[in-house]
């Protein structure tokens, strides 16, 4: 009866201590995927947020540099600027966070609206093929992340 009790006790405090997942995509490294095309992304990959979306055009990397194209759409029902809607986009290789060079640089657009930009990373190093994890930060929510497999 004790042995019992011990487990129903310490699933308890388990399941209590347990947090939601994040929502987290993995793209390009299944067989039937078919999303990346060399060092290019073949096709778009979004992410919904309470008061944008987040779609990435294309991920392209050259020699030591990675160029990423995404579209966000503003969902609020005010003007914002892509840094009001986001607080941080981040791209790391394995554990190393890589170097953004040239941000992209938003101006303010209303509801329903959508803009494109180009963010630059710098000195890149990899091998035949990468594991990019990208970290999407909203300034209203939890961020996503996920994976994206090159090469």
């Amino acid at each position: 009866m004790k042995k019992i009790l011990f487990l129903l006790i310490t699933a308890s405090v388990f399941l209590v201590g347990c947090q939601p997942i994040e929502e987290w995509k993995t793209i390009g490294e299944q067989t039937d995927s078919q999303s990346t095309n060399g060092n290019q992304l073949s096709e778009t990959v979004s992410l919904a947020f309470q008061k944008s979306s987040f779609t990435f055009q294309s991920v392209i990397l050259k020699e030591k540099q990675l160029i990423v194209s995404i579209d966000w759409e503003n969902e609020d029902d005010k003007a914002l600027s892509f840094s009001e809607c986001y607080a941080s986009f981040s791209a790391y290789i394995d554990d190393e966070q890589l170097v953004l060079t040239a941000p992209g640089t938003s101006e303010k657009i209303a509801p329903g609206e959508s803009q494109q930009l180009n963010f630059t990373f710098e000195n890149v190093q990899h091998d035949q093929s990468i594991r990019l994890l990208f970290e999407i930060e909203p300034t209203s929510e939890q961020a996503k992340h996920f994976d994206i497999f090159l090469g």
